[in-house]
């Protein structure tokens, strides 16, 4: 007790408990997530991009329903009528 006492009066601190962090390894980790959060957003920002760019509009449609994460909704085959003409 009065080691204890003489270390705190010289402005000792006691030991930390548990596990130890390292702190290299916890930034590592957080910058890996950080920047995989990133890459998704930059795809979805490229595919937006390449949505508003694309030639006469055609194909809007399907790479904004894939920045959604929407499924492309499956339609019915176009079919002419029998007395239609070429």
């Amino acid at each position: 007790m009065t080691t204890w006492r003489r270390a705190r009066e010289r402005g000792l601190t006691p030991q930390t408990r548990g596990p130890k962090v390292d702190e290299q390894a916890q930034r590592l980790t957080q910058l890996e997530r950080e920047n995989a959060r990133l890459q998704t957003k930059l795809g979805k920002a490229e595919l937006i991009i390449e949505a508003h760019t694309c030639p006469g509009g055609r194909c809007q449609g399907k790479k904004l329903l894939q920045v959604l994460g929407l499924p492309e909704p499956e339609l019915p085959r176009r079919t002419r009528p029998p007395d239609a003409q070429r």
